[in-house]
């Protein structure tokens, strides 16, 4: 963990600003930002110009999404949300760094969820950060994933052995343009 006098983000100063580095290669993410730094900073994620936009004005809509943060040591922030899967109400991270359309869920739902192991496709994969580990996928589909503003139907989904949380998503499911209210924990689907 290192402290930055000021890092300028999309022509934005934070000052103060805790961060950490890590190098590694992952197809797909480019990096990380810290959402700590944000928290008392309105943004939008643009899905179709693929930017992350600071308004200037605020945030406002009919479409809004209600979102728990958590932090660790005050040091790191996570956000999450319910939302449905088939019938059953979880509470799931949301990982805006997980690609499209990604949905992990504890394979301890699959009893509730009334899906057999036997009917899933098992992918053993070595983690990301401890290559001593392998983690086990069950790949399969669930008949929707929604919340009161988006759906998917017959999502592919991962049931992944020992996920801390009941799910993981990505957040490009819930709509092309995301404004995000950290402070006021919401979050306006714009498009």
């Amino acid at each position: 963990m290192f402290k930055s006098k000021e890092i300028v983000f999309n022509g934005k100063a934070f000052k103060n600003t805790w961060y950490t580095t890590h190098d590694m290669e992952i197809k797909g993410i480019d990096g990380l930002i810290s959402l700590p730094m944000l928290y008392d900073t309105e943004f939008i994620i643009d899905y179709t110009t693929k930017e992350i936009v600071f308004p200037k004005e605020k945030l406002s809509g009919k479409k809004v999404v209600d979102i728990q943060l958590s932090t660790n040591a005050d040091q790191s922030l996570d956000i999450t949300t319910y939302i449905n899967v088939n019938d059953i109400k979880i509470n799931v991270l949301l990982d805006s760094g997980a690609g499209n359309d990604s949905f992990w869920l504890s394979e301890r739902l699959m009893n509730t969820l009334n899906i057999k192991k036997e009917g899933l496709q098992l992918i053993e994969k070595k983690s990301e950060f401890n290559p001593a580990i392998t983690n086990k996928f069950y790949k399969g589909s669930v008949n929707t994933v929604s919340n009161s503003f988006a759906k998917v139907d017959k999502p592919n989904v991962f049931f992944v052995e020992g996920l801390i949380y009941e799910g993981k998503t990505s957040i490009n499911w819930l709509g092309k343009k995301l404004g995000f209210n950290l402070k006021e924990k919401k979050i306006y689907i714009l498009d």
